[in-house]
């Protein structure tokens, strides 16, 4: 469909076609990546991968906008992803020297319409803290603010304290226990009222989503639970380390901790991220990166204090689907 409110009738929107579009996707992202500094550009591997996240047909859920005067290339792209019934994640990206064109405003009716056939209620999109045209373009589609993402690195070289568990808690891994219901019920109830979870659907996670994850990006062995009492978990965190689970993106990445309401004023998460640490360097010696979504400032105060440097900070804006 061509693009009217352009100046470029040569400009069009399509649909993405995997078959031919996957490298000038991954050009296109290594481009920005370079303007924004990034030290873990993308790599085939890593775009292949989105094009297999759970429940996400690329070919419908994904658009491009080629270059208009070279075919090779694209100038912009956007892509939405149900993350569960209720909620549609979503990213618009536009070539620098294409923006303020009125690409990325004729993309997101693409995506809205999207999101009515997927039947979710919101979709949400993270935006870097320190994109002012980014942020400005969601205030303008009556997008709102909703929570923080963290991006958090820790060197290889960094030193780290020996994690400290108070009495009574315990850690375990997961492959010491192998049993799907209490990996199902530790994840829904440790990140339920936590912004920008698939766990905030209440049972969202069950036994036959987890199912098709073990061996994915669930690895039995790189998943540590914090029990209070012989047979009850009161926390969660795992690693994907690279090479070993879905993860495609040159480093090791530790998905933020989990601690169920009635037990984080014990402040678990920092022991948790410590095990898991430990853990890691074991097995390999990258660089770890933490992912948060929706913690609270002080608790990525107390990542920073064992050593974790903010790499970016992405403000999640949500709309309503009507």
């Amino acid at each position: 469909m061509s693009i009217d409110s352009l100046h470029h009738p040569g400009v069009m929107i399509r649909q993405f076609d995997p078959s031919r579009d996957v490298f000038r996707l991954l050009h296109f992202f290594n481009f920005l990546e370079m303007l924004d500094g990034d030290l873990y550009p993308s790599t085939e591997a890593h775009v292949r991968s989105q094009m297999n996240w759970r429940g996400h047909n690329p070919t419908q859920d994904r658009w491009v906008i080629d270059h208009p005067y070279d075919p090779a290339n694209i100038i912009g792209h956007a892509w939405i992803f149900k993350q569960t019934a209720k909620r549609a994640a979503c990213k618009i990206a536009v070539h620098p020297y294409w923006q303020r064109q009125g690409l990325g405003s004729s993309l997101l009716p693409y995506v809205l319409r999207r999101a009515q056939e997927m039947g979710v209620n919101e979709v949400v999109s993270g935006c870097d803290s320190t994109d002012t045209a980014a942020l400005r373009f969601l205030d303008r589609h009556g997008f709102q603010a909703r929570s923080s993402n963290w991006f958090l690195l820790l060197s290889a070289a960094a030193p780290i304290a020996e994690p400290y568990w108070p009495s009574p808690y315990t850690v375990r891994r997961y492959n010491e226990i192998e049993h799907l219901p209490t990996l199902v019920d530790i994840l829904n109830r440790c990140f339920h009222d936590i912004p920008g979870h698939a766990e905030n659907e209440i049972g969202v996670i069950t036994v036959e989503s987890i199912t098709g994850r073990l061996g994915k990006t669930l690895i039995p062995e790189d998943i540590f639970l914090v029990y209070a009492s012989l047979n009850v978990p009161v926390g969660i965190c795992g690693l994907r380390l690279h090479g070993r689970s879905n993860n495609a993106s040159g480093t090791d990445i530790l998905d933020e901790p989990g601690v169920v309401p009635e037990h984080r004023h014990q402040n678990l998460y920092i022991p948790l991220a410590l095990t898991a640490v430990q853990w890691q360097r074991q097995q390999s010696k990258r660089d770890l990166i933490l992912e948060s979504y929706g913690a609270a400032e002080n608790i990525i105060a107390d990542y920073q204090g064992l050593g974790f440097q903010l790499q970016s900070r992405f403000i999640e804006y949500g709309r309503l689907i009507t």
